[in-house]
């Protein structure tokens, strides 16, 4: 999936060799902060992350950055994804708000998983069930 491109955008350096792309009218939001990169296993991926204010630790910055960009108020349900999956490109024509379940549709598939496919695992507490499926918040057994 390819994003539209931008002609121009900052590039912020962070620590382990990684950049975050940041477009040219969020500099305001960066420029004051120090940034860094933290590799999530599970997902395969870096963040880009800052260390908060205390009134600011009551979420993961990754996430208030993107909400913060993508206007998105505390409570809100939404959340922000990256169109073209690289999750340290944090330009605006990359984001875009969906609901969780639509986030977790264009997610790749976890690398510790118990199966091959996106969405399914083993059951291994239900003898004769192969796996479990799960789909908008329901399970259903796989026999």
């Amino acid at each position: 999936m390819t994003t539209p491109p931008e002609v121009e955008y900052l590039t912020i350096p962070l620590s382990q060799g990684q950049v975050m792309k940041v477009s040219l009218e969020d500099e305001w939001l960066v420029e004051s902060r120090y940034w860094h990169a933290v590799f999530n296993k599970k997902v395969n991926e870096f963040y880009a992350v800052t260390n908060l204010s205390e009134s600011e630790k009551e979420e993961c910055l990754s996430t208030l950055f993107v909400r913060q960009l993508l206007c998105l108020k505390v409570g809100d349900p939404r959340c922000g994804d990256h169109r073209n999956h690289d999750t340290l490109d944090n330009r605006r024509s990359n984001l875009r708000i969906v609901s969780n379940s639509q986030n977790a549709m264009n997610s790749f598939k976890h690398k510790d998983g118990s199966s091959k496919y996106k969405g399914v695992s083993w059951d291994k507490n239900s003898p004769g069930a192969l796996g479990i499926l799960k789909y908008l918040r329901t399970e259903s057994s796989i026999t």
